[in-house]
């Protein structure tokens, strides 16, 4: 049954490049140089489903981008991207406070005891790694190893003016392949997806799935849109399995120097 969640929120990928062309593309962009750095903010138009098992009971979730918005109080995210001759750091960041009053309960006992609920989320993720030649002209693919950090707080009140405050930080490794395939004569237009794999730190998996177009309306503004997936498996200490997706499209626009 579909309920929705107040509670703790929240194979490998290998793609090896090989020197298909002796002329791997790079970016026609400014910053022409050795240097060259991406800060795109954008919105993620994210909802959230999953399961939650215990006591070999199974909970399912769903809330979509529509029924997340109405308790939203304040959301920002950025993607940022720098790269030193083929060497290549990534940066994606996530942020999502929420709000709950009694009315948006679904649970009886909850509306009898729960005045408020407050919840900020946040996923960050950092990487860095190196840019090899892609398997087609006009491409290529950065690999790189990342730290992947989630954090979680939740601040419950209750009808007797009573708060408790809960909070919660998982990090665990992962690796990011971000290839980019040129599609136009002129450069502008690109696919350029972001696909990851981690997970054993604190969490059990992490998958990430983030088709994305890109064009460059000039050689320092552009434009992405495509679409995100992100899921978490986690097993808390009281063997609580909590299964998580996000998923939602999102669009943005790129400041390239």
């Amino acid at each position: 049954m579909k309920k929705k969640w107040f509670g703790a929120v929240l194979a490998a990928i290998v793609v090896a490049a090989t020197g298909v062309s002796a002329q791997a593309q790079t970016s026609a962009r400014a910053g022409s140089g050795d240097w060259q750095f991406e800060i795109t903010p954008y919105v993620w138009m994210v909802g959230l489903d999953g399961n939650i098992s215990a006591n070999d009971k199974d909970v399912d979730f769903e809330q979509s981008f529509s029924d997340l918005i109405e308790n939203v109080d304040a959301a920002a995210s950025v993607l940022g991207v720098a790269q030193y001759q083929k060497y290549v750091g990534f940066v994606q960041a996530d942020w999502f406070s929420l709000s709950y009053n009694n009315d948006d309960f679904d649970q009886p006992v909850a509306q009898q005891f729960v005045e408020e609920v407050d919840l900020d989320q946040m996923f960050v993720t950092l990487a860095a790694g190196y840019q090899f030649p892609g398997f087609v002209a006009d491409s290529w693919i950065d690999v790189m190893a990342a730290a992947r950090m989630t954090d979680l707080k939740i601040d419950v009140k209750s009808l007797g003016n009573r708060s408790e405050d809960k909070s919660k930080t998982l990090w665990d490794p992962a690796l990011v392949v971000r290839p980019t395939f040129i599609l136009t004569d002129n450069k502008k237009f690109r696919f350029n997806p972001t696909l990851s794999i981690g997970g054993g730190g604190d969490s059990d998996l992490i998958y990430e799935l983030q088709p994305q177009f890109q064009y460059d309306f000039t050689e320092t503004i552009a434009a992405r849109l495509g679409y995100r997936r992100l899921y978490y498996k986690y097993t808390n200490d009281n063997d609580v399995e909590f299964k998580l997706t996000y998923s939602g499209f999102i669009a943005g626009v790129s400041f390239l120097f």
